[in-house]
């Protein structure tokens, strides 16, 4: 504990010796914090702050082996009239709650969209639970294809949140609030549950069945009883562990990863395949094709999206599909939207495709038709 309040309070003193314009500065939660500020410019103060947390966390990795602070700052900025002192602090915590968990951003200022914010996300706290039983939570699927053949050969499951009313929740407005609350994981789960169903259901009719992809959260992954319950789903549905495939965002990969590559390998023997999505955008991509037992890479669609106007992201993607390849493991590229970039990835013998080019996200009993039809006619 003298080692994690020490950290604590060197995190205060730093933001609070940054400059003149912090006049007050105190630590909210974990490591989280809480400022006032009189300032001129929003862009250079924000820039201030985000070089001195990114500062700050190199420092600490390199003083604490074991510690991994994701700081994140909620401000209010001071102007000549303002609400009394226990108000400002009020509004600057609601801005540090306002803070994605998933993201790199570091600072939230108060403001009236702030606010707007946290009321939509109350609003969505308090429906969650009756949502759930309600039904009102999807699985829809987005289809993988072949490159040379054309074939649909695997899938990625996302989820939906579809009203009563027809109306829909989209999943930038609940994922992160999930994810702070805890409820990702039963979210996770139930989606996990949805797709075993589905393949139990086909197997059992002798229909055919393609691999499907789940994604699983930073707070999912930090249950205890985590392998476990993914092996008691898949055997509660009699689910072929060949068909199951979890996918890792690269993004949540800040800490240290021994004991996510001893969870993962439990999996993976199984028979469950790993792979990581968004791969080349996080910090070492290359650390964990080298430390984590993964078996499909998902080339991240911004360096596709570049490939007509940059020969950097060309080579990028080129290289990547060599290396991975050579690892023998497989390529997915998402994101493909049109015949020109169909046709590079072709050239460069690239695994798979995901994208708008080929389908969209559809509901499952749509997605099984379409799978009817190529194999069946």
């Amino acid at each position: 504990m003298q080692k994690a309040d020490k950290l604590l309070a060197d995190t205060a003193k730093m933001i609070m010796a940054s400059g003149k314009c912090i006049l007050l500065c105190c630590r909210s939660v974990a490591d989280h914090f809480v400022a006032l500020a009189r300032y001129q410019d929003f862009s250079t103060f924000r820039n201030m702050l985000n070089e001195l947390c990114n500062c700050f966390a190199v420092e600490i990795g390199n003083e604490y082996s074991d510690a991994y602070p994701r700081l994140g700052i909620g401000v209010y900025r001071i102007d000549k009239e303002h609400p009394p002192i226990q108000k400002m602090v009020e509004y600057a915590n609601l801005a540090r709650k306002s803070l994605r968990t998933n993201t790199t951003t570091h600072i939230a200022v108060y403001d009236e969209r702030v606010y707007t914010q946290l009321i939509r996300a109350g609003k969505i706290e308090q429906s969650m639970k009756n949502a759930m039983a309600q039904h009102e939570f999807k699985a829809f699927i987005q289809p993988k294809y072949n490159l040379e053949t054309g074939q649909i050969v695997g899938a990625e499951a996302l989820v939906r949140w579809i009203r009563e009313d027809g109306s829909m929740i989209y999943p930038d407005d609940f994922i992160p609030i999930f994810e702070k609350n805890g409820f990702i994981v039963e979210l996770d789960f139930f989606i996990l549950g949805e797709v075993c169903r589905m393949i139990q259901r086909r197997l059992q009719e002798k229909r055919h069945c393609v691999p499907i992809s789940i994604n699983q959260s930073r707070v999912l992954l930090q249950e205890k009883d985590y392998v476990k319950r993914v092996a008691d789903i898949l055997k509660k549905y009699d689910t072929p562990p060949r068909y199951i495939e979890l996918e890792l965002t690269e993004r949540i990969f800040r800490d240290d990863l021994t004991d996510l590559a001893k969870m993962m390998g439990e999996l993976r023997n199984l028979g469950i395949r790993w792979s990581i999505d968004d791969f080349g955008t996080g910090y070492s991509s290359l650390n964990l094709l080298k430390e984590l037992p993964v078996d499909i890479i998902k080339i991240d669609k911004s360096f596709l999206d570049e490939t007509e106007s940059s020969e950097t992201s060309k080579i990028i993607i080129r290289k990547t599909v060599e290396l991975t390849q050579e690892l023998d493991k497989t390529v997915v590229c998402e994101g493909v939207e049109t015949e020109n970039q169909a046709d590079y990835l072709r050239g460069i013998r690239c695994d798979m495709a995901q994208g708008y080019l080929y389908a969209k996200p559809m509901p499952m009993e749509e997605f099984e038709k379409l799978l009817d039809k190529e194999i069946y006619g």
